[in-house]
């Protein structure tokens, strides 16, 4: 199910992939999502405008998941299903009619061909600005459905908002859906006595965590990350939360951020200066969140996984020629003895060895790569199994960090 950003991140998705597809015909121009009378107000350009008119129950979905009874009294409610209906109006440079109607040809031949929405292109239309959207994890399929109106129906949408008709065509996507937030109260179960008597346990307040958020919907946690930990009852006085590593003698203990809240607290792991660096392993940390009760009583939540992966902070040499390289990688957190660490060159993976004799915790590899042919090739260094990620946050859209690129000429 979707959280109740789902109507604009299908705005936004549907706006982005019009764009990305069709920005060489735009030349210059962009794609808006503003209201009909408005759409026209500050630009002559080229442009491409999703307007989105309408919204309706989808109401097949709905007969098929009524809402369930869990227990007497109590109701679970199944999901908000909705059909959207869009408005794409073309414009040409200076109200060029060839020019709009080119446009609605590119538009119709895009949903054409490409009519039902993927979680992979839901995603990466809202990663950057929607991240709190999850309808990329919505399993029912989302289609694209063209609606052909005579021209007595469209032209009551135009004159719905007093503005001259325009060339434009209308869409219809369904299903999306938007799960309830109401919590299933779910309590204890009753206790039976000897004598026949019935007894309800009494309530737990007992942290538990639910979901790890990382930024930028990332598959792993680097150095510097600002981690968001969601669950119930983490407001407790005094609560930490414990990070637990085969290799590590001890866990390691972070407090929260900011003020507790009961459904959400915050982490951040130690920048690539901080002094405690050297204290975490690359791989993989069972997270539990522990308060004090008591002197010695100490309580723990239920634990979920997260992985930490390793960060390239050197690379040379940056420029080359092509045919044998030596590649030196600095990284962090630094290697231990025991674990195995790759250099993805291209489609390639090379073993590497520290660059030092010493026995202990290491930072500082090399790797040859024995026949490097032209090209540019963005470097990623794999430590047993988990791959660093080489995309450049700060820029927008995102790009592979050019710090972790290697040019042969």
């Amino acid at each position: 199910m979707s959280n109740s950003l789902a109507i604009a991140a299908i705005t936004m998705t549907l706006q982005n992939l019009i764009y990305q597809t069709l920005k060489e015909d735009l030349d210059g121009g962009n794609v808006t999502t503003l209201p009909l009378d408005k759409a026209r107000n500050e630009t002559t350009n080229k442009q491409i405008n999703l307007f989105l008119y309408h919204f309706s129950s989808n109401t097949a979905f709905s007969n098929r998941h009524p809402v369930a009874q869990v227990r007497r009294g109590d109701n679970q409610k199944g999901p908000l299903a909705l059909d959207l209906f869009y408005l794409i109006s073309v414009y040409g440079d200076k109200d060029n009619e060839i020019e709009s109607h080119q446009l609605l040809g590119k538009v119709m031949s895009l949903f054409h061909d490409v009519s039902k929405i993927t979680s992979e292109i839901i995603e990466s239309a809202t990663v950057q600005e929607l991240r709190e959207s999850n309808l990329h994890q919505q399993v029912e399929q989302i289609n694209i459905t063209p609606l052909f109106f005579s021209f007595e129906e469209i032209l009551k949408i135009w004159q719905g908002v007093s503005v001259s008709y325009r060339p434009c065509v209308c869409y219809q996507v369904s299903v999306v859906l938007i799960d309830s937030q109401i919590p299933l109260n779910v309590p204890l179960p009753v206790l039976f006595l000897n004598n026949g008597q019935s007894q309800v346990s009494q309530k737990t307040f007992l942290p538990s965590l639910t979901a790890i958020e990382l930024p930028h919907r990332q598959p792993s946690a680097q150095l510097g990350d600002i981690i968001t930990l969601r669950g119930q009852n983490l407001d407790r006085p005094n609560l930490k939360v414990k990070l637990t590593h085969n290799q590590l003698k001890q866990s390691l203990e972070l407090d929260p951020l900011t003020d507790l809240t009961a459904d959400k607290i915050q982490i951040k792991i130690p920048d690539i200066e901080a002094e405690t660096v050297n204290q975490w392993y690359i791989g993989l940390y069972i997270v539990a969140v522990i308060f004090q009760e008591g002197e010695n009583d100490q309580k723990q939540s239920n634990e979920l996984p997260l992985v930490l992966a390793p960060r390239i902070t050197a690379l040379s040499p940056k420029e080359t020629h092509e045919g044998k390289i030596y590649l030196k990688v600095n990284c962090q957190p630094p290697l231990h003895s025991k674990q195995k660490a790759l250099v993805l060159w291209g489609d390639q993976v090379f073993p590497t060895r520290k660059q030092t004799n010493s026995a202990a915790n290491y930072t500082r590899l090399t790797c040859q790569i024995p026949a490097a042919s032209t090209g540019e090739y963005v470097i990623r260094l794999r430590v047993d199994g988990v791959d660093n990620i080489p995309v450049d946050f700060s820029t927008i859209p995102w790009q592979f960090d050019r710090n972790q690129i290697v040019i042969v000429s």
